[in-house]
């Protein structure tokens, strides 16, 4: 069985461990370097994504955190809305140092501006839903008491409108930044073909 938790959490600890390191590399060119700690920072961020799409809140991996550390120091689970925030940041900083598009065939895969703000508009379209926010205007959560060891809420009751005009936001600046970069929706086209 593959441990969604465990694996993405090591690769975690390996982008900030690439971070952490890479300055003390010779022969590698700082604009090379800076693009290299924007790729990890995205990861970063994209990993803590997929964790919370799986496992709703988690635990927040804000640094490579010492191995030896004693349990009763880990971190507990962040809240949804805490994770949200995190990961939101982690990919506007990693925007920030990626290119909009790639410029050769050679580095397709890799990641752009673009896919950072794509990524952070889906989540913050999931953290809207009425799943994440509050049961929906008029509904009612599902998540009464989803509390963690202190008793602190780990997913809002409450519902707030602005979680939907801050994922319309995110998805307009997606949606610019892909038509900038000249990437659109697909259009349908004139080639001939006997399908209605």
């Amino acid at each position: 069985v593959i441990s969604y938790w465990n694996d993405l959490y090591k690769g975690i600890r390996q982008c900030y461990i690439f971070i952490n390191n890479i300055d003390s590399v010779e022969g590698i060119e700082n604009p090379t370097k800076e693009r290299y700690k924007a790729e990890a920072n995205f990861l970063i961020g994209y990993y803590h994504f997929l964790l919370l799409r799986m496992y709703g809140p988690v635990v927040i991996a804000d640094q490579e955190f010492n191995l030896n550390m004693p349990t009763t120091e880990y971190p507990l689970r962040a809240s949804y809305d805490e994770a949200i925030n995190f990961i939101a940041n982690k990919l506007d900083e990693a925007a920030t140092g990626l290119p909009q598009e790639q410029p050769s065939a050679n580095n397709y895969g890799r990641a752009t501006s673009v896919i950072a703000k794509a990524v952070k508009a889906r989540m913050l379209l999931y953290a809207a839903s009425p799943l994440f926010n509050g049961g929906g205007e008029n509904g009612s959560s599902l998540f009464n008491g989803f509390t963690d060891i202190n008793g602190t809420q780990l997913i809002s009751t409450t519902y707030e409108e602005s979680k939907w005009n801050r994922a319309a936001s995110a998805a307009l600046e997606a949606i610019n930044a892909a038509e900038a970069a000249g990437i659109s929706l697909y259009q349908s086209s004139d080639y001939p073909s006997e399908l209605p």
